[in-house]
């Protein structure tokens, strides 16, 4: 026997969203259904889902004594023009649009009956003569024509404006309905009649959110920021799913779902082979035999270029101090000759070895020139705009791995809150809080970004006036803080408010817990700071029959001077030496000043002589990045009543 099949029909905008997980390029959206069911078979319509739903990602729970027997999504579409604009059909509008026209027709209506009472009141006027209307009467039935006049007026630009209203009304929810033209059908089956309260969760697209912070110091009765910062955790989340997310439960998540919408996006990724090929080789062109241009011409020592330019080699000349150099010949790009110096001098007429060398003339973009080369080998071509391809770079190349790593590790929030609303839960791929559990959030579909709290954090901070006056003579005041919480901060924008007042901006990145971070508070103020730096050279003029030496002698002064009531510390003033790779021995830098940084390891202070409390040391090494290798060093100042530092060095450079 076959069970009776029973239909019940939901229209999903007239059920509130029960809750919404957002990730970092979708999000999960949580529905609930109270439904009557009957014995046998039951067919649940929902109407009105996003038509940005996962047609893979529909989950159906909560049955109760209910079996599930099938589900089928229905996605539909908006019928458009043959030039793809949106074709309207009354038909499918709903009940809610409907009324919005008739309301906008009937408006229409009464705008049409209120320019026919105009057009009466016209017509009467005009038939009006001297044998029905006394003179003395003329002036009353003036200023009533005058008075009506200027009430239909008022009232027709009323109607114009509810019109315009109506039409805007009309038109956002019609887009807003377009959006909603998914439906799922949902078969159940039940033995007897029952109560379910069905869950049905899905996936939608156009939704994301990012971190964002707020932090707020103070000042205290020294004048000096406090040593206790709040820092407010903010969420903005922006969404265009089509449906709005008013009073949910608002849970947001660090980690991303990609298989629902890229299947395979989280598999682990294939090792291939890599494998090393040899280029083919190029047929040779047959005006190459004979050493013609493109169009015909000779490419010969004594020819002209493409737009008669002579292609005659310039004789030796001189390098940039009397160095001898040997020419060679390439084409520019219109073919006239350009001298090519093997080898080169650099900016101090020091010669640059080649690692492989020709005599064939290159060729450039109009006039290519390729000379037989042996077999087996690659002839020597021109670049794009004449430069010209030495045979190093045609050897054979190994392939790359067309593969990209699309994992993106993304560290978790602190858990130190003080809004006890907050539930954070951390697992090993991602980390989330269910914010504001007690107080749901309403996120409209609109495509803008909405601020959402989560949580605020309390840290002790150290505060250190840091300068690089090399790259702009400012002192700014940075905030060093120890993440206290049990779990990490994402990376994201930092808005800073000093005593309430917006100063600066900044970022953070992520900070793992127990780690530290340095937020920059903004420039003080108060602080003067000079940055000067010399260069005077001087050519050994000892060697007449030898290589040149010339010796740059570089002064750097720092001038600080501290307008506070208060001494700067800890201060921190960096700057950075030049430095020579290892493998040129032609250039020899020699620190003069700071002398004590000569004997300074591993970050260890040193005195400068002159200036009691003031220290030098190489700066730490991050990311491989800094310290003495990349010649960066810093002078530190503590307890120190600072009013007027002057600081020097100097580094002597020889360049043959």
């Amino acid at each position: 026997m076959v069970a009776l099949e029973h239909t019940v029909r939901v229209n999903a905008p007239e059920h509130a969203i029960k809750a919404v997980t957002v990730f970092k390029f979708n999000a999960e959206v949580t529905r609930t259904f109270s439904l009557d069911l009957k014995a046998g078979h039951n067919k649940v319509e929902i109407k009105g889902l996003p038509t940005s739903l996962d047609s893979h990602s529909v989950r159906v729970t909560g049955l109760g004594a209910a079996r599930l027997l099938d589900v089928a999504l229905h996605s539909g579409g908006t019928e458009r023009s043959l030039f793809g604009q949106p074709v309207h059909s009354p038909e499918k509008d709903s009940p809610a649009v409907r009324a919005l026209r008739a309301k906008k027709r009937a408006l229409e209506s009464e705008k049409s009956l209120r320019g026919h009472e105009a057009n009466v009141l016209v017509s009467y006027a005009t038939t009006l003569s001297g044998e029905h209307m006394p003179p003395d009467q003329i002036p009353a039935f003036l200023d009533c024509f005058v008075q009506q006049g200027r009430k239909n007026i008022l009232e027709v630009a009323e109607l114009d404006e509810q019109i315009d209203a109506l039409e805007e009304e009309i038109k956002v929810a019609a887009k807003k309905e377009a959006g909603l033209g998914t439906h799922v059908d949902i078969t159940l089956g039940v033995d007897a009649d029952t109560l379910v309260e069905l869950k049905v969760v899905y996936i939608v697209k156009g939704a994301y959110w990012t971190p964002a912070y707020e932090l707020y110091a103070t000042t205290g009765e020294d004048d000096q920021p406090a040593s206790k910062i709040a820092l407010h955790y903010r969420a903005r989340i922006t969404q265009n799913s089509g449906e709005d997310w008013a009073g949910v439960v608002l849970t947001l998540s660090s980690g991303e779902i990609g298989s629902l919408f890229a299947p395979g996006y989280t598999t682990v990724p294939e090792l291939r082979s890599r494998k090393i090929m040899a280029r083919p080789q190029l047929p040779k062109p047959a005006w190459s035999q004979s050493g013609g241009g493109l169009f015909g011409q000779n490419l010969t020592a004594g020819g002209t270029g493409l737009f008669g330019s002579s292609n005659n080699p310039p004789q030796a000349s001189g390098g940039f101090f009397g160095q001898s150099t040997q020419p060679q010949h390439s084409f520019g790009v219109f073919g006239s000759s350009a001298t090519h110096s093997a080898p080169a001098g650099n900016l101090f007429g020091s010669a640059t070895a080649q690692s492989t060398s020709s005599s064939a003339p290159e060729s450039g973009l109009f006039q290519s020139r390729q000379d037989s080369a042996p077999d087996g080998q690659l002839p020597t071509t021109g670049g794009l705009f004449g430069s010209a391809i030495t045979p190093q770079e045609s050897q054979p190349q190994p392939v790359a791995d067309s593969g990209s790593d699309n994992f993106e590790v993304i560290p978790s929030p602190g858990a130190d809150f003080s809004e006890p609303t907050t539930t954070v839960t951390e697992s090993p791929l991602a980390l989330s809080y269910t914010v504001a559990e007690g107080a749901p959030t309403s996120i409209p579909s609109d495509n803008l970004p909405h601020q959402v709290g989560v949580m605020v954090l309390q840290f002790e901070t150290n505060v250190t006036y840091v300068a690089t006056p090399r790259a702009r003579p400012q002192l700014y005041l940075q905030a060093k803080v120890k993440n206290t919480t049990e779990h990490r901060l994402l990376a994201g924008p930092v808005r800073v408010f000093l005593d309430g007042g917006f100063i600066s901006a900044t970022n953070i990145p992520n900070i793992s817990a127990g780690d530290t971070f340095s937020c920059t508070l903004g420039v003080d103020s108060g602080a003067i700071l000079t940055y000067s730096r010399t260069a005077h050279t001087t050519p050994d003029t000892t060697r007449a029959f030898s290589e040149t030496y010339n010796t740059t002698t570089y002064k750097v002064r720092l001038r600080l001077r501290n307008t506070h009531s208060f001494a700067l510390s800890p201060l921190v003033i960096r700057d950075a030496l030049p430095t020579v790779d290892n493998e040129d021995k032609r250039v020899k830098v020699v620190l003069r000043q700071p002398s004590g940084l000569l004997d300074a390891v591993g970050g260890a202070l040193a005195n400068v002589d002159g200036q009691p409390g003031i220290n030098v040391r190489w700066t730490e090494v991050k990311d491989k990045k800094g310290g003495v290798d990349d010649g960066h060093y810093e002078w530190v100042g503590s307890e120190y009543i600072l009013k007027l530092l002057k600081l020097k060095s100097s580094e002597k450079s020889d360049f043959n």
